[in-house]
């Protein structure tokens, strides 16, 4: 729920709840205001009918409820309307007058009122007519503008919670829209977007906020160039270290290849002298081709990481690659769901697991196994473990397998290890491990990489 939402339902139960206080306490005041109002109608209505005795002649009466009787005497009825028709029949006016105190009585106490809410306030109407005299007791027309009154305040205090809950609407959205865009600009911030700024707007404390953080991704902005200019500075020092270390491991390559191509050029050197060093200047330009293509390597970019790559494949390719190149006979023992996937880049990720197989087949007798497994573990971090069964690596050795031109083998360049592990580390949030195993000969090697990885 968002935070408009929750200051418009708080703002709107408040209104809610004081219009319905409001309109408990109209309807209290309408029920106490017409019962006081009964209350004197009755008073005023004996009082009338104690002056209208006095004025009624001395002679005999006879009181008579009935419309026919008023229509008889062609007097107009009105609704809600009782006539008493006074005739010469009974000589005592105090019949008459508890006749008619106790018609006032009946006409208040009775369940079906006599005057309703349209009018709620009675009229005594006295008349004579010749030889016959009337008293009306009717309803007072002014009793509908006191309900029409009331009516009004109801419709005014409803009106006005209609109004106040639009304005609560409008104002909580007031309210909400600098936190928009503020998280907006968060998201913008956290996508790598250290350019967005955020108007400031809203009140005192969310204005002073967008501007510290406005202030806050332009120093962001300026760190992230910084880092990049000091990534890209670490980046030219390392190419620099490799460079040098690379132009030291060619120069001995160079220089074999060099001899062995004058003494080819001599006449007295049998064939089979001629076929070892042609082999050896082959050794020799495939050890200059690994170092090229590892500095390569390093050197490449504008890589797409965004390719769905199933590892299996990729694991029996470079199986089939290695058997095809006519080295030693090796076991492969896969442990692969087929259903497993990396997003990562192709050309890296085989450039990583070719480096792991490769040195496990290298390190390996005739006919050993060679042990490959994947899995994804927990937290999305995908892990792959090559295990082999050669010598197991030497203390003096094991810390720096990881630099830069460092290799236990005669013709190896070094750089496997050192690049895959940069690879790993710099794209996938991952990590290559190597150490000897356990329980018996050989090595571990795993590579993890972070599944769950922004691109």
């Amino acid at each position: 729920m968002s935070l408009k939402s929750y200051l418009f339902a708080l703002i709107g139960a408040l209104i809610v709840l004081l219009t319905l206080s409001q309109l408990a306490l109209v309807y209290w005041l309408e029920y106490k205001v017409a019962d006081d109002v009964a209350k004197q109608a009755r008073f005023l209505t004996k009082e009338v009918i104690d002056i209208a005795i006095e004025r009624i002649d001395d002679e005999q009466i006879k009181v008579v409820e009935t419309p026919e009787v008023a229509t008889k005497h062609q007097q107009p009825i009105k609704e809600n309307t009782r006539v008493l028709v006074i005739e010469k029949q009974l000589p005592d006016k105090a019949i008459l007058k508890e006749q008619l105190i106790r018609l006032v009585d009946n006409i208040h106490d009775s369940k079906t009122p006599h005057f309703t809410q349209d009018s709620p306030f009675p009229k005594v109407i006295y008349k004579k007519t010749g030889d016959r005299q009337q008293l009306r007791i009717s309803n007072n027309p002014l009793g509908q503008d006191s309900k029409n009154l009331i009516e009004s305040i109801k419709i005014a205090l409803i009106g006005s919670a209609v109004i106040a809950l639009l304005f609560a609407y409008w104002l909580s959205s007031q309210f909400s829209k600098p936190l928009k865009s503020l998280v907006l600009g968060f998201k913008h911030l956290a996508g790598g977007d250290y350019q967005h700024q955020v108007p400031a707007q809203g009140v005192k404390e969310i204005s002073k906020t967008i501007d510290h953080f406005n202030t806050m991704v332009a120093k962001l902005a300026q760190l992230t160039e910084q880092e990049k200019q000091h990534k890209e500075i670490a980046h030219l020092a390392e190419l620099g270290e490799v460079s040098r270390g690379l132009a030291h491991a060619l120069r001995s390559p160079i220089h074999t290849i060099g001899l062995s191509i004058e003494q080819l050029i001599r006449d007295e050197l049998t064939p089979e002298q001629k076929k070892q060093l042609s082999v050896t200047v082959r050794d020799k330009i495939g050890h200059i081709d690994k170092n090229i293509k590892a500095l390569l390597t390093l050197t490449t970019t504008g890589i797409s990481r965004n390719e769905h790559i199933p590892l299996l494949a990729v694991v029996q390719d470079i199986i089939l690659e290695y058997k095809s190149s006519q080295g030693k006979n090796q076991v492969f023992d896969l442990q692969f769901p087929d259903s497993l996937t990396i997003t990562a880049a192709e050309t890296e990720v085989r450039s990583i697991l070719h480096t792991l197989i490769i040195n496990a087949c290298e390190a390996n007798g005739e006919n050993a196994k060679v042990c490959i497994r994947g899995a994804l573990k927990a937290a999305n971090i995908l892990e792959i473990t090559v295990i082999d069964q050669g010598p197991g690596l030497e203390r003096q050795v094991a810390d720096k397998l990881f630099q830069p031109h460092v290799s236990t083998k005669p013709s190896g360049a070094g750089m496997g290890l050192y690049i895959a592990r940069r690879i790993i580390r710099s794209h996938y949030r991952g990590n290559i491990t190597l150490i000897n195993h356990p329980q018996a000969n050989g090595c571990i090697a795993t590579a993890s990489f972070a599944q769950n990885r922004e691109v």
